[in-house]
């Protein structure tokens, strides 16, 4: 059915009211190249037609949160990446699922702190840190809080990383949103190079940085929940065992999908990449360690 204005495609389900979607001329015309009947045209391309024709309109949290990752990823980088690029970044599958999720929140400001609270009445005092007097803000939360510790889970991060310590930089609300995004530049490839071997930086070195980073500023989020919402204190021994936890867990999973699903030699050289440097730092590792359950970061075979 066709109107002057444009094209109306109507669809009616049993119990429901007719829903009509109007299509403008100007639309219809970016798909004429298509040269199929509105009737067959799928869903997908229908979807992509309407999402073009009326563009979201960008939030102000989120422009001035790409910017900040944008930012930190060039001062790591040293190249200015896309939104788009950026968005991808945080969908790379070194992040686990639920960080991600976690990032794409933080991307947009979705979470409740800081000044979400302030219009909400007799809540008005949850915008501001309790320990702090500041108010609330992601950046606040995974890096400068006093009540969370930051420091000790940022530290320990700091810790497992293997490779030479001017690879690790300051951690930022950048960085930490970006993170999915950050490589090494070619001059931090060439002061990394063996003296005898020449030896380049492997790319698990990159995978590394980004699962240290991520799991990182997700277990501070974590603690920082259960010490709002359950009111539980956080001892440092107990900061120390989950995080080993976390980082053990990827481990696992890693050896886990190398050995069992993948089992190619792409999966195991990758694998070895990641975590052969970190797991050298405290044992003497097998030549089948990636088979060997029992070894993880922290602990040592006797």
């Amino acid at each position: 059915m066709t109107e002057e204005k444009g094209t109306v495609v109507s669809t009616r389900r049993s119990n429901y009211p007719v829903r009509s979607v109007c299509f403008s001329a100007t639309w219809w015309l970016r798909f004429q190249h298509i040269n199929q009947p509105l009737a067959t045209i799928s869903q997908k391309i229908a979807y992509l037609g309407i999402k073009e024709h009326q563009p979201p309109i960008p939030h102000l949290s989120t422009t001035k949160n790409l910017q900040t990752a944008r930012l930190a990823i060039a001062d790591f980088n040293d190249a200015l990446e896309t939104d788009n690029t950026i968005w991808m970044g945080i969908r790379k599958k070194s992040i686990r699922t639920h960080i991600q999720q976690f990032l794409y929140k933080s991307m947009h400001s979705t979470h409740r702190i800081g000044p979400q609270w302030r219009h909400i009445p007799n809540y008005e005092d949850r915008k501001f840190c309790s320990t702090c007097n500041i108010p609330k803000s992601m950046d606040h939360i995974l890096i400068y809080c006093e009540a969370t510790p930051c420091n000790t889970i940022w530290s320990l991060a700091k810790e497992t990383w293997p490779h030479a310590p001017h690879l690790w930089r300051d951690i930022n609300l950048g960085t930490i949103l970006g993170c999915g995004c950050l490589t090494f530049p070619n001059q931090d490839i060439e002061q990394h190079h063996d003296q005898n071997r020449h030896r380049r930086i492997p790319k698990g070195a990159t995978r590394l940085l980004q699962i240290l980073i991520s799991e990182a500023a997700h277990l501070i989020w974590v603690i920082r929940c259960e010490r709002v919402i359950q009111d539980h204190t956080h001892q440092e021994s107990e900061t120390h065992t989950r995080w080993f936890h976390a980082i053990n867990t990827r481990l696992t999973n890693d050896k886990i999908i190398a050995t069992l699903i993948k089992q190619d030699k792409r999966a195991f050289k990758l694998v070895r990449d990641t975590w052969e440097p970190v797991l050298r730092k405290t044992m003497d590792l097998p030549n089948d360690w990636i088979f060997n359950r029992e070894v993880l970061v922290g602990r040592r075979l006797w």
